[in-house]
């Protein structure tokens, strides 16, 4: 955990799998901190590197695709007052 002049940040490391418009749907989700609909949301958690890697399972659909992600996520908040 870093502390800035205001607000502290916690880097956090996710791992996901699951079907690509799933994952693509929950980092939209994940930059909007879950407000999807506002533009102008706090952004409280920021994206800072993805990996992906694909497996087929010898499937020709997207939906049997799996999909494993690796996240590096920068979570910001104020200490309480």
């Amino acid at each position: 955990m870093e502390k800035e002049a205001d607000h502290y940040t916690l880097p956090i490391k996710i791992n996901l799998m699951g079907t690509r418009e799933k994952l693509m749907a929950f980092l939209r989700y994940l930059e909007k901190t879950g407000n999807v609909a506002d533009e102008k949301a706090t952004r409280l958690l920021d994206v800072k590197d993805i990996s992906v890697s694909m497996k087929d399972r010898g499937s020709s659909t997207k939906e049997a695709d799996e999909v494993a992600i690796d996240l590096a996520v920068d979570a910001y908040f104020m200490p309480s007052l």
